[in-house]
């Protein structure tokens, strides 16, 4: 976390010089963190997913959470964008795989990158779930 302080002098035509207060900015140059929680080993059709998240000491906090799904553990989409809650829940058709991760999104926009090859420090790690006619795999971005 910075901060940077700054101090104007007003000058009115041949007055004395006026010194301001020193105003400070605290910049937020680090992304929250987020992890999908473990779902209950009897989830049934509908199911909830969970999440939680945090930002950095002394950081702006999270704004939102962004919630991506896959079928084939490569391609993600964005299945629900910009929700507030550390909760959903969903119901989806069977005989499919799917795989979720999170990625909180904090007041001034920082998020962490969603793939580990945007990142040589970052790893995805995996979980399987099972729901009747169901594979469901939660994703945690992981450093």
């Amino acid at each position: 976390m910075d901060t940077i302080g700054a101090r104007a002098a007003i000058v009115f035509d041949f007055n004395d010089t006026i010194a301001t207060n020193i105003h400070t900015n605290t910049i937020d140059a680090f992304a929250p963190t987020s992890h999908m929680n473990v779902l209950p080993p009897n989830s049934t059709n509908p199911f909830t997913l969970s999440w939680t998240g945090m930002d950095d000491t002394g950081g702006c906090g999270i704004d939102y959470y962004t919630i991506y799904v896959s079928t084939d553990q490569v391609n993600y989409s964005v299945l629900i964008p910009r929700i507030s809650r550390n909760d959903t829940t969903l119901s989806l058709p069977p005989d499919s795989s799917y795989c979720f991760f999170v990625l909180a999104t904090d007041s001034v926009g920082n998020k962490r990158n969603a793939l580990a090859s945007e990142r040589s420090d970052a790893a995805l790690s995996s979980r399987h779930y099972r729901l009747p006619g169901y594979t469901l795999e939660v994703k945690q971005l992981q450093r």
